[in-house]
């Protein structure tokens, strides 16, 4: 029986919570020694070029365009080879939102790495955003029907997408063949955790962001037992090192839930359960620009121990938002001001009178954000609004 997991207060203008977290590892992750990695000094956001294209890979002997952002230093010495990581994310609850996924929500996540020397690609699946093929990761006809079997292999059907975008990656000339990692949040998580149990060369470990499946609505989960089954399919063949962090009031998957699936992978893994995040009541969104400071130290540590390449000290970025709202919010309003505060770049909040209030985040660029936020403020009879803030900048 499952414990319901609280929603964690959010007060404005207080103090944010505690950074306290829980860590446990596997034995065989205590066993890990590693080579010392090389680190360079932090590159700052302007040294990196950020292009969205189209991935050429192979899957299942069939060719397959994948939506992808890629991320890298703008300078590299000729032959000198970088790590490479592929990012990839979670599987809505409404498949309808697949062609919805926006690319740009997890370009924080690709920066954290290409600022350390890395060649970020964050990819969607197929059937996912504008990538070409079918969703292919479903693990049951319905709900109802899921079973251990069926999630197993839909983590493997989500692993085929990484690998073929490892296959690509390895083949860039910037990119270390040997050197490769994979991050995957939710579902995407769980497809990581999956590909590593039958790693391609070169992938030296995985970071799993509140890895799982199943969830058709919050604290439930469509089959706890065979959710767990498939990690532990998964821990038993597992080849390379992992990362996996939660946070206690994610409502996708929560703490007792998570340390049962860790319980039962052998593989080589170290688990982080952070408490309250920063600017939702949601756990599940941990990965979120503004949780960074969560969870940053604890992917440095992992890099070390792994043997990957970091930096020699983290970049002296600016602590989370946490700025007064603007006036006539209602408790909606002021519930979105916060978790706009959280949220990725390119992104924009507008206001207008009554308390009326749009925002948009994880754009191309804060134009877009600023258009989107606009229009949601402005509503079907075009109330007058005007933006607020965009990215961290007030208007």
């Amino acid at each position: 029986m499952k414990t319901t997991i609280a929603a964690a207060a959010i007060f404005l203008g207080a103090a944010f919570p505690s950074l306290a977290e829980t860590v446990r590892e596997t034995a065989k992750m205590r066993e890990l020694v590693s080579s010392q990695p090389r680190a360079i000094a932090a590159l700052p956001r302007k040294a990196l070029t950020s292009e969205q294209t189209f991935l050429e890979t192979t899957i299942n002997g069939r060719p397959f365009k994948l939506d992808a952002l890629i991320i890298a230093p703008k300078e590299a010495k000729e032959g000198d080879r970088r790590p490479g990581i592929v990012i990839s994310h979670g599987n809505p609850r409404k498949l309808s939102f697949q062609r919805e996924l926006r690319l740009h929500r997890y370009s924080h996540l690709a920066e954290e790495f290409a600022r350390r020397g890395f060649i970020s690609v964050v990819i969607a699946r197929r059937g996912f955003a504008r990538s070409e093929g079918q969703y292919s990761g479903g693990y049951a006809r319905s709900c109802e029907t899921a079973t251990g079997a069926g999630y197993t292999r839909a983590g493997f059907m989500g692993a085929r997408d990484y690998a073929a975008a490892l296959e690509v990656l390895a083949g860039d000339p910037r990119v270390d063949p040997d050197s490769l990692l994979t991050l995957g949040i939710s579902g995407g998580g769980f497809a990581s955790l999956a590909l590593a149990s039958d790693p391609p060369k070169g992938l030296r470990g995985v970071i799993n962001f509140s890895g799982g499946r199943g969830s058709g609505s919050d604290n439930m989960n469509c089959n706890e037992d065979g959710l767990a089954e498939a990690f532990g399919a998964y821990g038993m063949s597992f080849a390379a090192p992992s990362l996996w962090l939660y946070s206690e009031t994610d409502r996708f998957f929560w703490p007792e839930m998570v340390y049962r699936h860790f319980e039962t992978f052998k593989g080589a893994a170290r688990l982080h359960m952070f408490g309250p995040i920063l600017h939702a009541e949601d756990g599940h969104r941990l990965f979120q620009r503004g949780n960074t400071v969560m969870w940053r130290p604890a992917i440095d540590a992992f890099l070390k121990d792994i043997g990957i390449q970091t930096w020699s000290e983290p970049p002296a970025d600016p602590g989370p938002l946490n700025l007064p709202p603007p006036a006539g919010l209602d408790e909606n309003g002021l519930k979105a001001w916060v978790e706009f505060q959280g949220s990725e770049f390119g992104r924009a909040f507008a206001v207008g009178a009554n308390g009326r209030f749009g925002w948009g985040s994880g754009y191309p660029s804060s134009e877009v954000a600023a258009e989107v936020a606009l229009k949601v403020c402005e509503g079907e009879e075009n109330h007058p609004c005007t933006v607020y803030m965009i990215d961290e900048a007030r208007k």
